[in-house]
């Protein structure tokens, strides 16, 4: 979660613990739990997710935010750092993950260069981004986002990784969301989760509960549309 978004913990705690186990899907459709993995988590916002990370190896965080950084626990490092300007060895991490980071960062091009070059031969970047741009809103600027992508975007973007795959998340509210998107007043700067009532979070929930299990059980992936886009892009 974006630490823009903590007064709103009551209303996200089900958007929080969705991504969670999107998290924990991905990963494990890669790297299996147990292992040693050396783990580079970019970003890491309220670190909700280095939990799920240490069940897969020892787990290095960083973040360019002091304040950020002092939610991460649990972890072999933690280090304020920018990820244009990694300051560790190439091919040293066997995962680097970076969960609605990219969108942050003014140069996503020099990010990913340097992401590529610490990974080890055989790695994988695991990612999720906000998704296409014509719903850029009050919502974005908000929360400090520089674009949302489509596919052609990332496609450039992980030109270098030997092969990636893109999906979508949040498919079934998409239409409904972009709808919201247009029809929201653009004078003001905030987020939707002060906007939208505790109730559509639980509809969200719920929503969200049937496509994590669609992916999980059935590996039911969506090419078309959603409001994330979801990457395992492999080294």
């Amino acid at each position: 979660m974006d630490i823009k978004d903590l007064r709103c913990t009551d209303k996200t705690k089900f958007f929080a613990k969705d991504k969670i186990q999107l998290i924990d899907i991905l990963l494990n459709k890669t790297r299996k739990v147990g292992n040693n993995y050396k783990i580079l988590s970019v970003g890491s916002g309220t670190a909700e997710e280095l939990a799920v990370l240490n069940n897969y190896g020892e787990v290095y965080a960083i973040d360019i935010d002091k304040e950020v950084l002092k939610f991460a626990k649990c972890c072999k490092e933690i280090k304020i750092c920018d990820v244009c300007r990694l300051e560790y060895p190439d091919k040293f991490f066997d995962i680097v993950v970076a969960f609605d980071v990219l969108e942050h960062i003014e140069d996503d091009k020099k990010a990913v260069e340097q992401i590529y070059r610490v990974l080890s031969k055989n790695g994988v970047f695991v990612f999720t981004v906000p998704a296409f741009n014509f719903m850029f809103s009050s919502h974005d600027k908000f929360l400090g986002h520089k674009r949302r992508y489509n596919k052609k975007m990332l496609k450039r973007l992980l030109c270098k990784f030997n092969k990636f795959d893109l999906f979508f998340y949040h498919y079934i509210p998409f239409l409904p969301m972009v709808l919201f998107r247009i029809l929201r007043k653009p004078t003001k700067i905030s987020s939707d989760f002060e906007l939208l009532p505790k109730p559509v979070f639980v509809f969200l929930h719920i929503i969200s509960q049937l496509e994590l299990f669609l992916l999980s059980k059935l590996n039911f992936k969506f090419k078309l549309f959603g409001l994330t886009i979801y990457g395992i892009a492999y080294r």
